[in-house]
């Protein structure tokens, strides 16, 4: 998974595209490109639609590869994916819900940590502690979907029709995690604001920091570790700047594919179907592909040294994560979210029967 760059030379990135849909300048005039894919779709008998990935890195964006041509193979070639990612349209995905309600972008993955700002109710699946294995994250994560992301499409910019992970998060660090003590004053770069409130518990003092930092930031020692996908130990270099890979409790980043209101609704009633039936399989596709994310990356960090010994969550540790999670994390999740008393009937309701845990 690719990191949120919220550095000022990113947002000033932003600020042409924001002022042309503000401006309703239309999105083929603030992005030249997609105004080439465009005029290409017309000029077929496909219809081009146009989907954006946060990133090419790993093993994840071949989903969109897998979307495409399920969608040529069902609809007999009437319809097909041009896919950018959102560093070549001047974006950081944090956007993303606000573009696709816009109608400007027809697909595109959201990636729960970077959007949460916008829609704090879509974290809660993705909060720490509340389940040991990447699979139960997996029937957290389909539970909230179809009970409480899928049912907000006003805040989701869309329809939702899958939910996919980056794989499991790790913390990557220049020192031994023996003992989850061993956290206490170190300082550590996290990505959501889960993480940051779950660390402070441990002792740790969370960092922001943009990814392009990160390497500098571990060299020189301004930073003791960060918590990120095993996709990046390969580019990043990872071996280089942090000895140990440790599962400290984070949950799997995870996301969701959204087709943006506008499209959907301009789409057949039979292609609509067709999605709808293969979306099960698209999910499948998305966490199978984060798994091996960190499959592929773990052989990276062996082959360069890397310990692994606490890559896999030791069991001693779950009773004091899940602790942190129940009278911590949960009881302060809630106060992001305008309906407070809801979000936390919700959670109850559809992740507390799976995690164990409750909002008290």
């Amino acid at each position: 998974m690719q990191e949120l760059n919220a550095s000022p030379r990113a947002t000033r990135s932003l600020a042409p595209l924001c002022l042309s849909v503000l401006l309703g300048a239309g999105f083929a005039l603030s992005l030249p490109g997609l105004a080439g894919i465009t005029q290409q779709a017309q000029a077929s008998d496909t219809k081009t639609l146009r989907a954006v990935a946060l990133h090419r890195t790993g093993e994840s964006y071949k989903k969109w590869h897998w979307l495409d041509e399920r969608l040529q193979e069902e609809t007999d070639g009437r319809y097909s994916l041009e896919i950018v990612t959102a560093d070549e349209l001047g974006m950081s995905g944090t956007e993303f819900l606000r573009v696709l309600s816009s109608g400007m972008i027809d697909f595109a993955e959201i990636t729960t940590g970077y959007v949460a700002g916008d829609f704090p109710m879509i974290e809660a699946s993705e909060l720490p502690g509340l389940a040991s294995s990447y699979d139960d994250y997996r029937a957290i994560t389909d539970a909230w979907m179809t009970h409480v992301v899928a049912e907000n499409e006003d805040r989701m910019g869309g329809k939702v029709i899958s939910s996919f992970a980056w794989g499991p998060m790790h913390l990557y660090s220049t020192f031994p995690v023996d003992e989850l003590s061993d956290l206490e004053g170190k300082k550590i770069r996290v990505f959501s604001s889960s993480q940051a409130k779950y660390l402070e518990e441990l002792g740790a003092e969370p960092m922001s920091l943009p990814m392009s930092e990160l390497y500098g930031a571990l060299q020189r020692g301004l930073i003791d570790g960060m918590v990120t996908g095993a996709e990046h130990i390969g580019r990043m270099s990872l071996w280089e700047t942090t000895d140990h890979v440790s599962d400290i409790g984070i949950a799997p980043a995870t996301g969701y594919i959204v087709v943006s209101q506008r499209t959907w609704n301009d789409l057949p009633d039979e292609v609509q179907a067709t999605i709808e039936e293969f979306s099960d399989e698209f999910s499948d596709e998305g966490w199978r592909l984060g798994m091996k994310n960190a499959e592929l990356g773990f052989e990276i960090a062996q082959e360069n040294g890397m310990n692994l010994d606490h890559a896999q969550l030791p069991e001693a540790w779950w009773n004091d994560i899940q602790n942190i999670s129940q009278e911590v994390v949960l009881p302060w999740w809630p106060g992001r979210v305008s309906d407070s008393e809801g979000a936390a009937q919700s959670f109850n309701t559809h992740i507390a029967p799976l995690s164990g845990i409750r909002i008290e």
